[in-house]
């Protein structure tokens, strides 16, 4: 298993993970999951997601295609800390069939 932030939560390496059998955990920014979601994100979402890549993706790697498509889910928790004003906004893509809450403790 793999588990990345935010810099390796990008479809390619997402992808040539996936094609490589690895599953992975992937922290992704706001404006990426939402790109995936093709909505906004809300706390407690659990939500199966085929990702495939996008126009800037297939510039930058041309063996990508629209076909290459990775089938996970997107997971969004805000985690409330003692002490802390605001929640930590994790939004997560993983390729695991695990829990949620196991996903969040990875």
């Amino acid at each position: 298993m793999i588990v990345g932030d935010r810099n390796f939560g990008v479809f390619s390496v997402t992808h040539w993970l996936h094609q490589a059998g690895h599953p992975v955990v992937f922290r992704l920014s706001i404006d990426r999951v939402t790109r995936v979601l093709g909505k906004a994100p809300r706390p407690g979402l659990d939500e199966q997601v085929v990702w495939t890549a996008s126009a800037h993706d297939r510039r930058a790697h041309p063996e990508l295609t629209q076909e290459s498509p990775v089938e996970g889910r997107i997971i969004v928790m805000h985690l409330h800390k003692r002490g802390d004003r605001e929640p930590t906004k994790l939004y997560l893509l993983t390729t695991l069939a695990l829990p949620a809450a196991e996903i969040v403790e990875l």
